[in-house]
Order: C-alpha cells, then structure tokens, then sequence
C-alpha cells in the first residue's frame, strides 16, 4: 500500500490455491530464497520462537532467523493464496533510503551467509547451490560499493576466496 492507501501490487504471492508443506520442504525453499524469508508472512506458534532471537543493530534481520523458525517445526505448514497482509510502502523507510547503503549491502549478505551456512548441514545438493550463487552474488555487490568500511569486503573477499569464486 502506498502513502495514498492505494494497494500498488501483490508481491510474494506463491500458491494459488491452500497448499500444505513438510517444514523442511518450506525451509529449503527459504534458504534458497524462492519464497523469501520476511517473518511477517506467516502466523506462527509462540513456542517456536523460544530460542531464537533476532540479530542487534542488524538489517534485514528476518534472513539470519526466519529460516531457523522453520527448523524447529514438526507440523506441516499451510500457505494460504489470499493476501491477508498489506506492506505499507514508506519511501522514508530504511528499505527505499540511500543512506548506508553499504551496510544494508552487507547486512543481506550476512543473512545470506547465515543460510548458507545452515544449508551446508541440511540441504540437498540443488539448494546449497543456489545458497553459495545467492551469497556470492551479495558478496560481489558489496564488493562493487565504494565502501569505506574495509571490514565489509574483507569478510566477502574472504567468503569467495573459501569458496572459490574469483575475487
């Protein structure tokens, strides 16, 4: 929804009709980031949030968590095809500021790493692909900011290097 209350489009829709999953079937799929990884997109039980904490002073802290959500579960999930949540677009808000680009930058990167990481132990061999192109890809962007924050593209210089991507 944009500033005017006018609903601008659906984003994120998977299913068009109810559609019920194992979790690790919707985890993998969210590792892979085919369905995306932003909490507000589901209804959760309290329990399964326990143990699990969102990064402090991080950006798009839902890809370093959502995906452990998942992980915990031992019912299968139910996605709906209405849309029963709207986004308020605020072309104010972190996510459409130029400012500190480079940490946002970065920061998704981390949330890609952390689910790479997390593939590496759980996944099938198609997904941890998918999970090491998506990393490396953030990796390069950070690469490509003219950053001053040298930390940045240590951390990526050193994740391709492991992994064998040309720096």
């Amino acid at each position: 929804v944009d500033g005017d209350d006018n609903i601008t489009g659906t984003r994120f829709h998977v299913y068009d009709e109810p559609t019920e999953e194992s979790p690790f079937t919707t985890w993998e799929k969210i590792v892979a980031d085919k369905i995306g990884s932003q909490v507000w997109k589901a209804v959760y039980r309290r329990e399964l949030w326990q143990s699990i904490r969102f990064p402090v002073e991080r950006l798009y802290e839902d890809l370093p968590v959502t995906h452990k959500v998942y992980m915990n579960m031992s019912r299968n999930v139910l996605f709906l095809p209405e849309c029963l949540y709207y986004y308020r677009l605020n072309d104010q808000g972190i996510s459409f500021s130029k400012d500190n680009l480079d940490k946002k930058t970065y920061h998704i990167f981390l949330g890609f790493l952390d689910m790479f990481a997390a593939a590496q132990d759980r996944a099938n061999e198609e997904t941890k692909a998918i999970c090491l192109a998506k990393t490396a890809k953030m990796a390069h962007n950070v690469l490509g900011n003219e950053t001053k924050e040298l930390s940045y593209h240590d951390c990526c210089k050193r994740f391709l290097k492991d992994n064998q991507f040309a720096i």
